[in-house]
């Protein structure tokens, strides 16, 4: 119970990092005040009629709750021994229009109890793998939300129970797409100001380490690398694209800083900016008055610490660039073209891009060019259509429109 309860802890005290935030925001240098102001929410459903008026308070609650539960082990149906018999195996918070709590205990092989409370997964979705973000719904009673869950996962060859706010639709609200961006944005400005208050400059161009990753490219960067499924994203349309960019920013809103804390590719990148730890370990050592953590594993997890790897990130990526000063001073003059190279190059590497670049001129993002990988070409894709969604209004209008909202 241990790893549970400092799971839950982290939350709490996330919470109470939030609001602290957002409060030094006020008191924040010009430079950070005048960067950039608030990126546009994202459209998209209004409340439910029988969803509670403060979300991320009840979603809180339903965590704090769970602090407070343990699997009945005799009871779970998975294969293996003690806790790994609880995988797949959940105890979930519900809640009605009034915040009231209730726990749903959904065992395998076992009728979820209360008897009374019918526990699906939401339309449209089919659990093909166990985890810790499973959107289930409650069909019977009407009117419930979940909040909350309790579950047994297995990371690193070891079990261990995990609290955790799942999507669901109906936590899909203005008022939790709001605290989902702002959320981020309070990341940028906190990391941002702490990099320039240990005086860390760029290597390559004159002023701050912070001058290239912006607040807007660092946040369309998280989106972007957390929003589920490339192919789907690029074959969707602008309602399934909305879908899965509100899909994520609930679940910043609703876990805060413990969002997405088992996040990890194949290739061993982990956490919210899906950095590798061999690119970690050379931006912690090519800019040490950052004070980033030496432990790649804390650094690349912990939210405030992976933000700043990620602007820094940015400003090491002129390196691939140093011998082009004339190109170097064209990107400077267009930002939004700078921001894709600097996109493509955080999939790929700079050195790819450059290459692509210099062999394919300005169709160096079509298909014909073959320097770059089609990966990167889809994530360019994400990365144009979630920017332009945060920061065009017309953009942002048109797509309301084609989603029906």
């Amino acid at each position: 119970m241990i790893n549970k309860k400092l799971a839950v802890l982290s939350v709490v005290c996330g919470v109470l990092a939030m609001m602290f935030i957002a409060l030094a925001l006020h008191g924040m240098s010009c430079r950070n005040a005048m960067s950039s102001g608030d990126l546009l929410v994202p459209p998209g459903p209004e409340a439910l009629g029988d969803s509670p008026k403060d979300l991320q308070r009840t979603v809180r609650l339903g965590l704090e709750r769970l602090e407070k539960e343990d699997f009945d082990q005799s009871r779970c149906g998975g294969k293996g021994s003690g806790l790994e018999r609880c995988v797949s195996d959940y105890i979930l918070v519900a809640v009605n229009k009034e915040a009231e709590q209730t726990l749903v205990y959904v065992y395998q092989g076992s009728r979820s109890e209360p008897p009374d409370y019918t526990v699906a997964l939401e339309p449209g979705w089919q659990r093909t793998r166990v985890g810790i973000n499973v959107p289930f719904a409650i069909t019977h009673p009407p009117g419930q939300t979940v909040v909350a869950l309790l579950t047994a996962i297995k990371v690193d060859g070891q079990v261990r129970e995990m609290v955790y706010a799942p999507y669901s639709s109906s936590l899909d609200t203005p008022e939790m797409r709001t605290a989902g961006l702002r959320y981020l944005e309070s990341l940028y400005d906190q990391a941002a100001s702490e990099l320039d208050t240990n005086g860390v400059k760029s290597m390559y161009i004159d002023g701050p380490a912070t001058e290239t990753g912006d607040k807007t490219h660092v946040v369309s960067l998280i989106l972007t690398e957390q929003v589920f499924s490339d192919t789907r994203f690029v074959d969707g349309d602008d309602k399934a694209r909305l879908d899965m960019v509100n899909r994520t920013l609930i679940l910043f809103a609703a876990n805060g800083p413990n969002a997405y804390p088992i996040s990890r590719s194949r290739v061993g990148a982990v956490g919210i900016a899906q950095i590798m730890p061999t690119t970690y370990a050379n931006l912690a050592s090519a800019y040490p008055s950052a004070l980033l953590p030496q432990d790649s594993d804390e650094g690349r997890v912990v939210h405030g610490n992976a933000v700043k790897a990620m602007i820094l990130h940015a400003d090491n990526q002129w390196w691939a660039l140093q011998s082009n000063k004339t190109y170097i001073s064209w990107l400077k003059d267009h930002p939004e073209d700078k921001s894709f190279v600097f996109a493509a190059g955080y999939n790929a590497s700079m050195s790819t891009v450059r290459d692509a670049i210099y062999s394919c001129k300005a169709n160096w993002l079509d298909e014909s060019c073959k320097k770059l990988p089609s990966e990167t070409r889809r994530y360019i894709t994400k990365y144009r259509w979630i920017r332009s969604l945060l920061t065009e209004a017309s953009f942002r209008h048109d797509v309301e429109k084609n989603a029906g909202h």
